[in-house]
């Protein structure tokens, strides 16, 4: 009897140890979660930013060959 309630208390702590490490294990994955959405967000960011850029830059070039075009026609 003194066994069986040994290895209930073993038992018992055991299983508020494991709950403790999935509790610890779950707020982990939350926090990577986290931090990848706001990884996600800045590269999502940077990648607009560079469309922008690379469309300014587009137009720009269209206009300097449309001044130069001018240019030669006087």
């Amino acid at each position: 009897d003194a066994d069986t309630n040994e290895s209930r208390i073993r038992c018992t702590l055991l299983f508020t140890i494991l709950k403790k490490l999935n509790r610890l294990s779950h707020m982990r994955c939350k926090k990577a979660r986290e931090r990848t959405q706001e990884s996600k967000q800045k590269v999502d960011s940077l990648h607009l930013q560079l469309q922008n850029l690379l469309y300014e830059v587009m137009h720009l070039k269209k206009e300097i060959t449309k001044c130069l075009e001018f240019k030669s026609k006087g």
